[in-house]
């Protein structure tokens, strides 16, 4: 272990200057809720507050710290935060992973403590709940005709906590989803794994005794978008214990009660973890022109009713002028892809990097953007719907691989192939006892190296392709790799991502036929990504473009006002510099081509204040 810092002499690291209030976080010893709008700096809070506790020995060795974050890429952002901002040896003690990721590591960990009635078989196959009602139709459980029927009695799987009452009709159905006889595949959605953590650590008090002595402290990443389900499992983790909590989140970002988000996440958090709050003010992403317009729609819409009274503060980094907002009105689709298109290029050539710039959605990206994308090809742009990409390259596996493969390809790769031979020294450290051991093991893994080289070289299709990673993962040895990182531990998980990957990066190969331009493309180096809003929580980009600002995509905003104006909060507020909105009067693509914006002009009442032309 390095050597500590006296809690009272500890600043923040790598020269950050935080603001007091954030600065009052990282030291607390109280379970804290800290509000943070967009670009308040909620990861770097984390960072820095990992740092401390690690540096200073406030989470005392071997104890841990768990960061559980609503989205994937957020995890894997914090935890490389926190290996930059404290280093490897420090930041091991560091665990961050998704609300499901760490529902599933439980049940994976703790399977056989699962009380037998409701005990999934250890290969289970993860379903996505749409897939559950087809799966129950082409077994004929139900009739279809009265699908939305079955549709609510799936949701009531989830509804309520296990066990559930004898006799229940549920308690029938989950067992034939879940099957614990073994006679056929047995099926769990993530809410179902949510709902078998809670119940594995409600009903087995040693296991939770485990995570008590395990974690000091846990930290919650946009904790707006908690779930009933995942507070559930929150409460049963870590109620009533001497661990500490910090939660970090924004009322006005909360976009997802349409996925269970909890309306009143930040009054339950701090009224049953007794909670400090505490606020940040200032925006350090945005320039001053794009923070009016977020300023407005706090004044006007978040607290309108309300004598609460607050200032965001701009970076001092910025100038006062800086920032550019435009609002396009177009004829038709045709129209508003060509112009798109044409300023996607202008950008550019002025120096821009391809993911500088984002497109962003309501909804279905493929329909509100294929004429983008094409037009964006006669410029040799490429474009792609992030929606396939965002998880998968975020996964330990995929960054291990896309290693190995850079190191296949580029002899001069030095980054890589340091990771690589950290990973392969970590897998194998039983059999290297000196350094004879080590100097031989680097030879065979260079000698291996130029023989998987050749074997690449060879691929002709995709199935050779497939071989070829399965002969990597061999030289790895899966098994211990597995051991290593417990999600890949379930067989049909660790195939499903073996499986998208071959099939990800072999389709890029096949358009370049090239192994350098393949991996580059896949990683979206190349490309413009494109995503609908709810799955750019968390990033920001130089330059934002939102297609749709229409009744059309926003078709529910009568009855959930509250929710699309966080949405449009939040796509406003991913951009740095410029932000871009577009209104088409036709739509070809859409089932209704016709388009208003009567029902949300509220939106352009505020944001035409603002606009540089």
């Amino acid at each position: 272990m390095g050597i500590l810092i006296d809690k009272e002499k500890w600043i923040p690291v790598d020269g950050m200057i935080l603001e007091e209030n954030a600065l009052e976080v990282v030291k607390s010893n109280n379970n804290m809720l800290v509000i943070a709008g967009p670009g308040a700096g909620k990861s770097e809070l984390l960072a820095q507050r990992a740092c401390y506790l690690l540096q200073t020995d406030e989470c005392k060795e071997p104890r841990r710290i768990l960061a559980v974050s609503f989205k994937k890429d957020a995890a894997v952002n914090i935890k490389e935060r926190v290996v930059k901002r404290c280093g490897r040896e420090l930041a091991s003690r560091f665990d961050s992973m998704t609300f499901d990721a760490f529902a599933k590591s439980l049940v994976d960990q703790f399977l056989n403590a699962i009380p037998i009635e409701y005990r999934p078989l250890r290969n289970y196959e993860i379903i996505e709940d749409k897939d559950l009602i087809e799966l129950l139709r082409e077994n004929e459980i139900f009739n279809y005709q009265y699908k939305n029927q079955y549709i609510k009695e799936i949701d009531k799987l989830t509804s309520e906590k296990l066990p559930f009452c004898e006799g229940n009709n549920i308690k029938t159905l989950w067992k034939y989803i879940a099957n614990e006889d073994g006679e056929q595949k047995c099926y769990l959605t993530f809410r179902m794994i949510n709902r078998l953590a809670e119940y594995l650590i409600s009903s087995n008090p040693m296991i939770k005794k485990i995570l008590n002595m395990t974690y000091s402290h846990i930290f919650l990443d946009e904790y707006q978008d908690t779930t009933s389900l995942q507070y559930d499992l929150l409460q049963s983790c870590f109620y009533d214990e001497a661990i500490l909590i910090t939660a970090v989140g924004d009322d006005k970002q909360r976009i997802m009660v349409w996925a269970g988000a909890l309306r009143d996440a930040f009054e339950k958090f701090i009224r049953d973890f007794n909670a400090n709050d505490a606020m940040l003010i200032m925006n350090h992403r945005s320039a001053p022109r794009l923070l009016k317009i977020q300023k407005t729609i706090y004044s006007e819409f978040f607290y309108k009713d309300s004598e609460v009274t607050f200032d965001i503060e701009n970076n001092p980094k910025w100038n006062e002028y800086d920032g550019e907002s435009y609002l396009h009105l177009f004829n038709n689709d045709e129209e508003e892809a060509k112009i798109i298109a044409l300023e996607i290029y202008n950008l550019i050539q002025k120096g821009y990097a391809h993911r500088d710039i984002c497109i962003l959605v309501k909804q279905t990206p493929d329909v509100y953007c294929k004429k983008i994308i094409d037009f964006l090809k006669e410029y040799e742009i490429l474009a792609r719907n992030e929606v396939i990409y965002q998880d998968i390259l975020k996964e330990e596996l995929v960054f291990m691989l896309n290693k190995f493969i850079k190191i296949l390809i580029n002899e001069k790769s030095p980054n890589e192939w340091a990771d690589l031979l950290e990973l392969m020294f970590e897998l194998n450290e039983d059999k290297l006892k000196d350094l004879y051991d080590i100097n031989k093991f680097e030879h065979e893994i260079k000698c291996k190296i130029i023989e998987l080289k050749e074997v690449l070289l060879g691929v002709l299709d995709k199935q050779s392709f497939n071989n070829f990673i399965y002969k990597l993962l061999e030289f790895i040895d899966i098994d211990k790799y597995k051991g290593k990182y417990n999600q890949y531990k379930n067989d049909n998980t660790f195939k499903y991502y073996i499986d998208k990957y071959c099939e990800l990066l072999w389709n890029e190969y096949e358009m370049s036929e090239n192994w350098n331009i393949a991996l580059n493309n896949f990683k979206g180096e190349n490309s413009i990504p494109i995503m609908i809003i709810h799955k750019s929580k968390g990033l920001e980009y130089e330059v934002v473009f939102f297609i749709g600002l229409e009744d059309g995509a926003f078709w529910n905003f009568n009855n959930q006002k509250n929710e699309d104006f966080c949405a449009f909060f939040v796509a406003l507020s991913r951009a740095k510099k410029r932000v871009d909105f577009t209104f088409s009067s036709s739509r070809s693509s859409t089932k209704y081509p016709k388009q208003s914006l009567h029902n949300i002009k509220g939106f352009y009442k505020i944001f035409k204040r603002f606009l540089c032309c």
